[in-house]
């Protein structure tokens, strides 16, 4: 297995619609998803809140532990991976 000297990753946001049965439709993926949580008025902050706040800790903490102890191995880093970034869907990326 190669070496992985460096690491990135994208994070998208997707806006999905729900129907009054709860059906999922997604309506489109972003390059750049919102992080504010204070753009929608205060009424709506404590459940932006509860959503991205999890989203961003995870991420800082995968960061955090990737560049203190970079893995030796394609392995070492899936498994870093899958113990720090819970309910991330790794989207396949062919080599080159």
């Amino acid at each position: 297995e190669r070496r992985r000297g460096y690491a990135c990753f994208d994070l998208l946001g997707a806006d999905v619609l729900l129907d009054d049965a709860l059906r999922p439709a997604v309506m489109e993926f972003n390059i750049g998803p919102n992080l504010w949580v204070d753009n929608h008025g205060s009424e709506h902050k404590a459940g932006l809140l509860a959503v991205k706040e999890p989203l961003i800790a995870q991420v800082v903490r995968w960061a955090a532990r990737r560049s203190a102890s970079p893995p030796d191995s394609a392995a070492a880093a899936d498994a870093l991976e899958a113990a720090a970034l819970v309910n991330f869907t790794r989207l396949p990326v062919p080599l080159s």
